[in-house]
């Protein structure tokens, strides 16, 4: 579940805290944009969590969304050629 986090909250300067360069841009000019971070699972090679901007986020969830209905189109290709192979 993503979580809301304010700018100066000490969350986003733990070391064990992924923070990217779009986030520190606003948690550098104080700005008001959203920051969500991610608890990753424990002993991850990347750290405890993630924090990315909405705008990151949202560009993670399509490009998930995206994958997602290319492989259900490579699936249904893939069916029916299969099925239009005669039995040999």
């Amino acid at each position: 579940m993503l979580t809301p986090v304010a700018i100066d909250d000490p969350l986003l300067r733990r070391e064990d805290t992924f923070v990217s360069a779009a986030a520190r841009v606003v948690m550098a000019d104080a700005k008001s944009a959203p920051i969500h971070c991610l608890d990753l699972p424990e002993n991850h090679p990347d750290g405890a969590r993630t924090c990315l901007t909405q705008g990151e986020w949202q560009a993670v969830f399509d490009r998930i969304a995206q994958q997602e209905s290319a492989d259900l189109r490579d699936r249904q290709i893939a069916r029916s050629q299969w099925n239009a192979t005669p039995y040999r």
